[in-house]
């Protein structure tokens, strides 16, 4: 899908889908007279990717996971003045286990943040986990960039 110009729509119509980033949108909105907005959810939130040789220490993974959360939230603390990790989502495909971690930043822009956190807790799980990983990424395909061009459309 192309940007869209206030031509394409006429006037009065709802438009649904569009690009939301970039200074394409941003004019088209101003074109038209403007938008109201509210922000629900504020952070960023990389996706890291695990993968085990079967669902057996997947689920092992899972219950010693859940358990580490508040230490994953002190790991990752210890590593900035401004990101706190505020919560961690689980999520199982096939023999892969996707840690969702989602910060906050506060006055921060935060991608180098998230990143060094969330490293430093790869790094633990690979040091201490019950189980070994067959291998990991710090970056997987759920991570927060691709959720949100996904969100966008």
């Amino acid at each position: 899908m192309g940007p869209l110009s206030p031509g394409d729509v006429p006037r009065g119509d709802i438009l649904f889908l569009h690009p939301c980033q970039g200074t394409s949108g941003a004019q088209l909105i101003s074109e038209v007279g403007g938008c109201s907005a509210i922000l629900l959810n504020e952070g960023v939130s990389p996706v890291p990717g695990l993968a085990f040789k079967n669902l057996q220490e997947v689920g092992q993974f899972l219950t010693w996971a859940i358990a580490q959360q508040g230490e994953f939230q002190r790991q990752a603390e210890a590593t900035t003045r401004h990101g706190k990790l505020i919560d961690m989502r689980l999520t199982v495909e096939g023999n892969h286990v996707y840690l969702e971690f989602q910060f906050t930043r506060g006055d921060a822009a935060g991608k180098n943040i998230v990143t060094i956190a969330t490293e430093a807790n790869c790094k633990s799980i690979r040091d201490r986990s019950p189980v070994q990983l067959q291998y990991s990424f710090l970056e997987a395909n759920l991570s927060y960039v691709i959720r949100l061009i996904r969100h966008c459309l």
